[in-house]
This record gives C-alpha cells, structure tokens and sequence, in this order.
C-alpha cells in the first residue's frame, strides 16, 4: 500500500493531465477537421469517464499498480457537415483521411478547407501539396469538378484524383500539429469513404460534454486537495504529539 500523500498525487497529476486534454478539446471547438482528444482507451468516452479514470488512478496508486496508459488517444467519430459551395472545399464522408506532403513527409488529415498555391497545386491550409492518387494535383482554373470518388475535373480536363486513406486495422493516429496527424500503418481507404465537394467536416468536439468533463475533473482535483490538506494536518498533530511525550 502507497502512503495518502502518494496516492492523492498520482490522482492531482491524472486530473492535470485530463483538464489540459479538455482544454485544447475546447480551444478547437471551431477548428475544421478537428477530432478531440481523450486519455488511454475508450476514445468515444463521455465525460462520466472523467470519474472512473480519477478512481481507478486513486485505487491503482493505493495499491502500488502501475496505472493504465493515459496517452492520448484520438476520437474517430465524424464530425458534423457544414455546406460552403466553395468548389475547393472538400470534406471526407466516411473514416478516409486526405494524405498531404509535408516538409518531413506525408501527414493526413480531416480538413479539406483548401486552395491553390504559387504553382498551381491544390494545397491546404498551410500550404502542403495534397497527395492525388498519382501525386501533387494541379490546377489552372476555377472551373473545378470532383466527384465522390474524387476523381478531379479542371475545365473539363482529368487532373488527378484524390487520395483517400485509413489506418490499418488498429494502428495509432497521432495529432501533430496544425490539424495533421501521423499514422503508423496506412491502408487504402475504405470502400465507404467518398470526397464530398462543397462541404467542410466541423470539430467533433461537443462543448457541452467538454465543459461538464472539466467541471467533474476540477471537482475531484479540489477534493484530493482537501485529502492531502487533512493528511498533513494530521501528520503535524502526530509530530507535535511525539514532541511533547
């Protein structure tokens, strides 16, 4: 058994983590494309989970077992579609990821808010090339076509399709910044994912459950500091008690 300072510290430390977690959740509330983060397994988790993780650090700290991964852990499910008629605004329907080319290599990502660049290649928001089927797509008009296969249509000319992919079987995707994520086994696209022209996929991130998930975490992080204030309270009546025999 760990002593109550231990255990109250490892719980502190879990609720910290957790209202980081839901504090960047909240910050993208707005971003396209972004998919909210939560800690270690369940990622579809609502926020009475918040609860069980606070127990289970509590009762694993007491009992000297190592906790459970808490790394961060992406939730896949689809954000809602919002309608632009931006011709250059593309959104995934399905579990298919846009591949784009970085300056460290391919990255994926869920937002399809994009344009064209200085050479005439369809890029996002930061300017990465996105990846077609046979590489960069390039465009030299407005008059742009793509259908659910997302094969693209330039004036009439064929230029390209773009490249849909997902992570194969249960491999990991990371966030990495700039609403890209890194996954470390890519497969084809499933057969039901399709290039939605026109449409945007919105945060899937719902801010009423966020805030009552930091509402629950900051309760029991008050609590536990509560604990540790009796336990040293106690531990300093014990010491006066000894000093005085």
């Amino acid at each position: 058994m760990q002593d109550a300072i231990t255990i109250v510290t490892s719980a502190m430390q879990g609720d910290i983590a957790d209202a980081n977690r839901i504090s960047t959740n909240v910050a993208n509330l707005g971003t396209v494309g972004y998919r909210r983060t939560v800690a270690g397994a369940g990622a579809t988790a609502s926020h009475a989970s918040s609860v069980g993780r606070s127990f289970e650090r509590s009762l694993n700290a007491a009992a000297n077992i190592a906790p459970a991964d808490q790394s961060d852990m992406v939730d896949q499910r689809t954000g809602a579609m919002i309608s632009t008629s931006h011709a250059l605004d593309l959104a995934v329907g399905g579990t298919g990821y846009f591949e784009v080319m970085t300056a460290h290599g391919p990255a994926y990502t869920r937002a399809g808010n994009f344009h064209v660049d200085a050479q005439g290649r369809l890029a996002d928001s930061t300017g990465n090339p996105v990846q077609g089927v046979d590489g960069d797509i390039t465009l030299s008009s407005n008059a742009v076509k793509i259908d659910l296969a997302g094969h693209v249509t330039d004036n009439g000319r064929a230029a390209g399709q773009v490249k849909l992919v997902s992570a194969a079987g249960s491999s990991a995707v990371d966030p990495i910044g700039g609403g890209l994520y890194s996954i470390s086994s890519v497969g084809a696209a499933p057969a039901a994912s399709h290039v939605l022209q026109g449409y945007l996929e919105n945060s899937n991130v719902d801010p009423m459950n966020e805030m009552t998930s930091l509402m629950v975490t900051m309760r029991h992080f008050e609590s536990m500091q509560k604990a540790a204030l009796a336990d040293d309270e106690m531990m300093q009546s014990a010491i006066q008690k000894i000093g005085d025999v």
